[in-house]
């Protein structure tokens, strides 16, 4: 995925004016709603390991686990490709996320390789003609 999986603070400066300061909640509770959305539409479609370009958060990463799901955030594009090639297509919108574009494969692992390492490994492909 190149989607945004995380909450962060502006980069730039963002100014927000109200009229009534009890309406701030509702600004912060958007946003929330906005990343939880995200989370929930990846959800639906039935993926089972979610890897992105971009860096995926603490909330994203407990997410994903509490529901069975592996993720990993800033993944070279390099190995993005790779996996595309092989399983899938990289997705840079949550709108037409669906199984079509899911790839698939047998068994997928991440192996610590030496101390510092971690390789992940899809195998047991289903190659159609």
């Amino acid at each position: 995925m190149n989607v945004e999986l995380e909450l962060k603070a502006e980069k730039e400066n963002a100014e927000i004016r109200l009229d009534d300061p009890s309406k701030s909640q509702s600004i912060i509770d958007a946003e929330w709603q906005i990343i939880y959305n995200k989370l929930d539409t990846i959800v639906k479609s039935g993926a089972k390991v979610i890897l992105s370009k971009l860096a995926i958060g603490d909330l994203t990463t407990q997410y994903f686990a509490d529901r069975g799901l592996f993720c990993a955030g800033s993944v070279p594009e390099s190995a993005l490709k790779r996996v595309c090639n092989a399983t899938a297509v990289t997705q840079t919108s949550l709108s037409d996320l669906s199984k079509d574009v899911l790839g698939s494969c047998g068994k997928f692992e991440e192996k610590q390789i030496g101390l510092s390492q971690k390789q992940m490994f899809f195998t047991d492909f289903v190659y159609f003609v």
